[in-house]
């Protein structure tokens, strides 16, 4: 069965994606941004599509599988912003006025996304269809998700097999390959603008998905 992931970002979706294919060969992967930019993929042997969904307009696609990742929101939010600043030309946006603009914007966009991928699609289109990946159980119940995943997929597997670490490669904050090992868990703590208020603030402005974020 063809799936999609649509995932927001950095929410342990490259974890997620190695995990899969470590246990299922099977499984043909294409990230939208890097490879065909366009859904559905128009390589038919894909099987495994990756899309952030940014403009909130990617449709359902009858045929397909959902799997819903997504984190804390102030753990993805903050994460994301790293990863802009270190990936943008312009470093005079690494300002605290600037990480509040990007918090505010990503805040609706978190609570668009979260209202579209876990409520108004699995209801109109069928919550068999879908399955919500987050990030927490994804760390702390390895075995349980990827066996779970690979089951609504179609995928029989010996749960006493599975492979739940990847000890292949970690990444740095821009995609790249910096060690053999597996790359430690970020502490939002470490967040150069931490600040307890801002945390309090995206807990009551997302408060109405904290059902589904086990951390909140």
């Amino acid at each position: 069965m063809k799936s999609i992931c649509i995932t927001f970002p950095r929410s342990g979706h490259h974890l997620f994606q190695r995990l899969l294919q470590m246990n299922c060969p099977e499984i043909v992967y294409c990230d939208l941004y890097n490879h065909c930019k366009i859904i559905p993929c128009i390589d038919p042997f894909t099987n495994f599509q990756k899309s952030h969904d940014f403009n909130l307009n990617d449709p359902f696609l009858s045929g397909y599988l959902y799997f819903v990742q997504y984190r804390n929101p102030y753990e993805s939010i903050s994460s994301w912003y790293d990863l802009h600043i270190n990936m943008s030309k312009n470093k005079r946006q690494c300002t605290q006025e600037y990480w509040k603009e990007f918090l505010e914007a990503k805040i609706e966009f978190w609570n668009d996304f979260m209202r579209k991928w876990t409520i108004e699609f699995p209801t109109e289109y069928g919550k068999e269809r879908f399955m919500n990946i987050q990030y927490n159980d994804l760390i702390e119940n390895t075995n349980a998700v990827i066996c779970a995943s690979l089951e609504f997929l179609g995928y029989h597997i010996d749960k006493k097999k599975v492979k739940t670490h990847d000890t292949s490669v970690a990444f740095n904050e821009y995609g790249r390959i910096i060690t053999t090992v597996p790359k430690k868990q970020r502490h939002i703590e470490d967040f150069k603008y931490f600040d307890l208020a801002d945390v309090e603030l995206v807990k009551k402005r997302c408060s109405q998905y904290t059902e589904l974020i086990h951390e909140l």
